[in-house]
């Protein structure tokens, strides 16, 4: 009977921090910097944060890190390798070098670091957005959080 206790209190520990878990959240664009900001924040080197828009096939992804974000743009389908070179050069006007990196399975990504204060990061991740995909502030989007589950916003933020 104990054995069987210590058994169900591990697994409840170990499904509650599994960094595969998701959470999905119908918002607005709007909403984007308190999900950036609790991915910023988020202790788990695996946690993710997915925006899906305009009511398709279009999404970007984004992993974090203390000092910033990266945005990975998957050029799989052939609508995302058309949206490739005005996604690059949206990320070039806002100073950032995009880069290409392939997958575990050899799909393609276009990746884009953001780094620098909250603010700083939100302001060119929503830029880069706006101007690649259309995607207004009132728009409805989708988030799929995944090894964090807060939605922070700085103090220091004007966001």
């Amino acid at each position: 009977m104990k054995f069987l206790v210590i058994s169900i209190v591990l697994l409840a520990c170990v499904y509650s921090f599994w960094p595969r878990r998701q959470l999905k959240v119908r918002g607005r664009f709007s909403d984007l910097g308190s999900y950036l900001g609790g991915l910023m924040a988020a202790d788990n080197p695996h946690a993710f944060l997915v925006v899906a828009f305009r009511g398709g096939p279009h999404f970007v992804q984004f992993s974090g890190h203390k000092g910033g974000i990266q945005l990975d743009m998957p050029l799989i389908t052939p609508e995302q390798i058309s949206l490739h070179s005005s996604l690059e050069a949206t990320c070039r006007n806002e100073g950032l070098t995009p880069k290409i990196d392939k997958g575990s399975d050899g799909s393609e990504f276009l990746d884009c670091d953001i780094d620098g204060e909250f603010d700083v990061v939100v302001l060119a991740a929503e830029n880069i957005i706006t101007s690649a995909f259309g995607v207004k502030q009132d728009d409805k989007v989708m988030y799929t959080v995944a090894g964090y589950c807060q939605r922070v916003v700085p103090k220091s933020s004007n966001v």
